[in-house]
């Protein structure tokens, strides 16, 4: 599959929608899971690189990260909820013999188990 975060996000649809309606499911699976991470690894390898560029100390809000977290979980937990409702009716409807049920959840632990930590403030 062609590299679609460089066109943009329209792009990336219009290829998404034609990947449904041809019930390539995987590709559309990896695809959002791809754009997700190289942008979460992009933006914060953008802030690495302006923020080294000044030579003053930085901080931040640790009650605005707290916040972030907590709306990011949200997000995510709806997110995955909605994802589970239309793979259950999908499965119901094409009975599909590899239906992994609990991956969405343990992604979700494991990305809430790595994140907890960042909100710690450190003496």
């Amino acid at each position: 599959m062609l590299n679609v975060s460089t066109l943009g996000n329209a792009a990336q649809l219009v290829i998404l929608i034609i990947a449904l309606i041809k019930h390539q499911i995987a590709i559309v699976q990896t695809s959002i899971i791809s754009a997700v991470i190289s942008n979460s690894v992009l933006m914060v390898g953008i802030g690495f690189l302006f923020g080294g560029m000044n030579p003053i100390e930085h901080c931040f809000n640790p009650f605005f990260v707290s916040d972030s977290l907590v709306a990011f979980s949200v997000a995510a937990l709806l997110l995955l909820t909605a994802m589970e409702t239309f793979a259950r009716s999908a499965t119901a409807r094409m009975s599909s013999q590899n239906s992994p049920e609990g991956k969405p959840n343990s992604y979700c632990c494991l990305i809430s188990a790595s994140a907890f930590p960042a909100t710690k403030r450190i003496r």
